[in-house]
């Protein structure tokens, strides 16, 4: 109980009053043994992040299916979502092999009958029509799996805006301690994160970088206990994911915190791993910026004045 409550803390868990943590601890420990077992905590963490936007979306348009004992998502069901919410048309087949990529428990002999099937347009029994309903863990998955549904991709990477006006002028998706994996506080740092970043449509990370050993600068959340990854990590992952799901210019947002030694190793670094770059001052001073199509496929420095002298002498813009 008394990790529970410091779980519940960390999550920023806030029950009403009239639902004390006691009774959501006996809530999630059903067989009354006083602890949490994993299964358990499995359970709950599902309903936890149950993602209610999604809920009231699957509630809308699945039913309840007497095979699995719970409201499912048919591949009718499927296709009436896209036609009425995402304003898209896709065929049954579509909307079957999209459900059979999700499904993860289909016996694997009755798998390949249905995809066999499938393949060659074949009508499926009722049987093995049964087994292609998403539940509501798999409709989440569906929505946010960008390389199986477009739902996720024609929000993201779409872009139907006038992308010729100045900068200034557009929001910008933008994450903020990008290298942290959990806690602000004592959470692990890793370089894989930018590419998450950047990957779900980010085009503004940020960098806090610091003094490092021999192999150069860090980044790290400073006067906290989260670790430190290599500045050149972190930006070989920028590298490699900044205009994959898009064009338009990536910003880097530097708080710096490197002597000048290492405000060297650290212009070098950018100049030597990202290449296409446009360095841009906190207070720069410019009557028109330049535009997202300007910029594309650019990497925007943005960093304090003092350092933008010493890279814009090591830089060329």
């Amino acid at each position: 109980m008394e990790e529970f409550k410091l779980f519940a803390k960390e999550l920023n868990l806030i029950l009403n009053k009239s639902f004390s943590i006691n009774e959501l601890f006996k809530s999630i420990d059903k067989d009354n043994s006083q602890t949490i077992d994993f299964d358990e905590f499995i359970e709950y963490y599902k309903k936890f992040t149950n993602g209610e936007e999604l809920k009231f979306i699957f509630d809308k348009y699945s039913r309840y299916n007497e095979f699995f004992k719970e409201k499912t998502l048919s591949p009718q069901e499927l296709i009436l979502f896209y036609r009425e919410v995402q304003k898209e048309n896709i065929e049954e087949i579509d909307a079957k092999i999209m459900i059979l990529l999700i499904k993860k428990n289909i016996p694997q002999e009755i798998l390949e009958k249905i995809r066999e099937k499938l393949d060659t347009r074949q009508a499926l029994t009722e049987g093995e029509n049964i087994h292609i309903h998403l539940k509501l863990d798999e409709f989440k998955v569906l929505i946010y799996d960008k390389l199986i549904s477009s739902v996720y991709s024609s929000q993201s990477t779409d872009c139907i805006q006038d992308m010729n006006k100045p900068l200034t002028d557009y929001f910008i998706f933008s994450s903020h301690n990008t290298y942290l994996t959990g806690h602000q506080v004592y959470g692990e740092s890793d370089p894989e994160m930018y590419s998450s970043a950047l990957l779900i449509g980010c085009r503004l990370v940020e960098l806090d970088v610091y003094n490092g050993g021999e192999q150069g600068p860090v980044v790290k959340h400073g006067f906290t206990m989260t670790g430190e990854i290599l500045l050149k990590d972190a930006l070989s992952n920028i590298k490699k994911s900044a205009f994959v799901v898009s064009d338009y210019p990536v910003i880097l947002s530097i708080e710096n915190h490197c002597n000048e030694e290492n405000q060297i190793k650290m212009a070098n670094l950018f100049n030597k791993i990202l290449i296409d770059l446009f360095v841009l001052e906190d207070d720069t001073d410019l009557s028109v910026y330049p535009s997202p199509n300007e910029l594309k496929r650019k990497f925007i420095i943005k960093v304090s004045k003092n350092v933008f002298i010493l890279l814009n002498n090591l830089i060329k813009i």
